[in-house]
């Protein structure tokens, strides 16, 4: 009974998700017009826009790593789960 109460708990949390959707749509919004405007102002040459591309690069990796972390035990970046099980069993068999 408890172990299924614990996993209600867990496919209760891991359904919400934990990044909003405006804030992302926000920050999309913000990255596109900053790059943008760098685009736009900066003369052309292959020094800008390589930094241009690095810079979106660098960003869509990082936007990528937020999302696919707010998943943790699935997805490209996943995160092993027997650590915190041995944790959770220790602490059950010292206050049991």
């Amino acid at each position: 009974m408890v172990q299924l109460a614990e996993l209600r708990t867990l496919v209760r949390a891991q359904a919400v998700s934990s990044v909003s959707k405006p804030l992302l749509i926000a920050l999309v919004i913000w990255l596109v017009v900053i790059f943008l405007g760098f685009s736009l102002l900066a003369p052309a040459n292959a020094t800008n826009t390589l930094a241009l591309l690095a810079g979106a690069f660098s960003v869509a990796c990082a936007v990528f790593i937020i999302l696919d972390l707010d998943h943790p035990f699935a997805g490209v970046v996943r995160i092993p789960s027997e650590p915190m099980i041995r944790t959770l069993d220790h602490l059950s068999n010292q206050t049991g």
